[in-house]
């Protein structure tokens, strides 16, 4: 991993090398952000930690050549490296070929001009306002927002009309019939939510699809028929739904103190709404039959056309998930190893859930290369971790724990690397894995081409807030000695924090 002196020497070149990247331009990033280590003052010179830079920028460097290995042997797997001619980074140079941004290598006046100066006070000021006229706008929208949402809970009216609305608007996107309000069905789901007990009935005559944690009655109404959006294997409340024997709905909702978010009481209403005929009825032929698909007028069209059908083309088949043996306990290898480092760091452990599961999984199958929007996760407010390539989940959850450790800034309420580390360092990964007020994970693993197997971590509640590090991640990490064994250097990843 060291620079080829002889050779650099001989021709004259300067050379940057990058390890662990997944491609040229995330390593020319990475050189690019020693930047914010450099004094661009007389005292300005090589430094460690950027000289990658300086070496970019070096005025007088005219040539670049770059080459990629993908099968080194190091802990990375991979190498990229850089020539440049004429080399750079020369002793007592560097006021002539480092310049700050944009000065483009023209000295700047020691003095603005006052008209000049005048003008970018006036820009700035503007600027200010603008954001400010923004910010009072985003401000009074959230403030009639949850004022409507509110509004839905407590209006007998509105509460019907929304979520009938609704579900209805859905039927027609899936071929089923409108669904009448029954007010006794409704006064039933009443009924049952004003026990505050999240435990469905089992009723054999009633569906009933129920929900907590939503600011109005149309944001859990969504997540349910965002289900079927997301392709889950069982997406009981969306099918339910959409279930084209299903007649009749009604729906009731209570304010439940112990749900939801406790500093926030509008979350804290708990959502019932019953079915008749029940739907999810068990076996492949109800199923298709009350079940319809998507934008599917074409097929009503020509539903009499027996020769349309049958001419359809195949389904593509599903891909395989043919993950090493080594995850096939991802499940347990992934609480053991959160759960160790959590003890060690005087947090509480941490409880699995299906459906956080679900959602990662659903990241995964992508093979992804980056954090998942909020608007696809099944569990929208959750933290985020992702690897790629290592060989086991219990390999990556040390890689993200113990390996970061000595990077994180203790001390700091908001966290991140301490100061004087590496440009690539990170520490997003551990924090999030002992944010004390984590209370739950899931994760999923898929076989990707090139950087198999893709793993993802979500977390509830989230972490990585900004103010609250102090608080949530312990301040005296205990010695490398109790730490156990260390891990070994992986590729990148990405940080934990939305």
């Amino acid at each position: 991993m060291e620079h080829t002196r002889d050779l650099l020497a001989r021709e004259k070149v300067g050379e940057n090398l990058g390890f662990g990247y997944g491609n040229m331009k995330d390593a020319a990033n990475a050189w690019s952000r020693e930047h914010e280590h450099y004094k661009f003052d007389k005292t300005s010179g090589f430094a460690d930690n950027t000289g990658h830079f300086t070496q970019v920028v070096w005025k007088e460097t005219t040539d670049l050549g770059c080459a990629y290995n993908g099968n080194c042997d190091n802990p990375f797997k991979n190498k990229w490296a850089c020539i440049y001619r004429p080399q750079g980074n020369f002793r007592d140079q560097f006021q002539a070929n480092v310049f700050p941004k944009g000065n483009g290598g023209a000295q700047k006046p020691e003095e603005k001009k006052a008209e000049e100066k005048k003008a970018e006070e006036k820009k700035a000021e503007e600027k200010k306002a603008e954001e400010k006229k923004a910010e009072e706008k985003k401000a009074e929208e959230k403030k009639a927002e949850e004022k409507k949402a509110l509004n839905a809970w407590t209006d007998e009216k509105a509460f019907e009309k929304e979520t009938l609305e609704f579900h209805n608007k859905l039927r027609q996107e899936y071929g089923a019939e409108k669904l009448e309000w029954k007010s006794e069905i409704a006064k039933v789901a009443k009924a049952f939510s004003s026990e505050c007990n999240f435990n469905h009935t089992g009723d054999e005559k009633y569906g009933q699809n129920q929900a907590t944690g939503y600011t109005a009655p149309v944001k859990a109404l969504k997540d349910w028929a965002d289900e079927g959006r997301l392709l889950l294997t069982t997406p009981a409340n969306f099918t339910q739904m959409i279930w084209k024997a299903t007649k009749e709905v009604g729906c009731g909702a209570t304010k439940c103190p112990k749900m939801g978010d406790p500093k926030n009481p509008d979350s804290q209403y708990f959502l019932v709404c019953r079915y008749w005929p029940k739907g999810n009825a068990q076996g492949k032929e109800e199923r298709e039959k009350n079940i319809g698909q998507k934008d599917n007028k074409d097929n009503k069209d020509n539903k009499d056309n027996k020769d349309n059908k049958d001419n359809r083309p195949e389904s593509p088949p599903q891909p395989k998930n043919d993950l090493p043996q080594s995850y096939h306990k991802l499940k347990d290898d992934i609480l053991d190893e959160h759960n160790k480092l959590r003890a060690k760091w005087e947090a509480a452990p941490l409880k699995w859930n299906d459906t956080i599961a679900q959602s990662s999984e659903k990241w995964a199958k992508g093979c992804p290369k980056g954090h998942s929007p909020r608007d696809t996760r099944i569990v929208k407010d959750v933290g985020e971790n992702i690897a790629w390539g290592y060989d086991s989940p219990r390999a990556a959850a040390i890689g993200w724990g113990e390996k970061e450790i000595e990077w994180y800034h203790f001390g700091n309420k908001d966290g991140g690397v301490k100061p004087g580390s590496p440009p690539d360092k990170q520490s997003g990964h551990f924090s999030q894995m002992v944010w004390k007020n984590t209370k739950e994970i899931g994760c999923a693993a898929w076989k990707c081409p090139g950087i198999s197997p893709a793993l993802v971590c979500q977390y509830a509640p989230p972490g990585n807030f900004g103010g609250q590090h102090l608080e949530n991640v312990h301040q005296r990490p205990p010695s490398r000695r109790r730490l156990g064994r260390r891990s070994r250097i992986g590729p990148p990843f990405r940080n934990g924090k939305e």
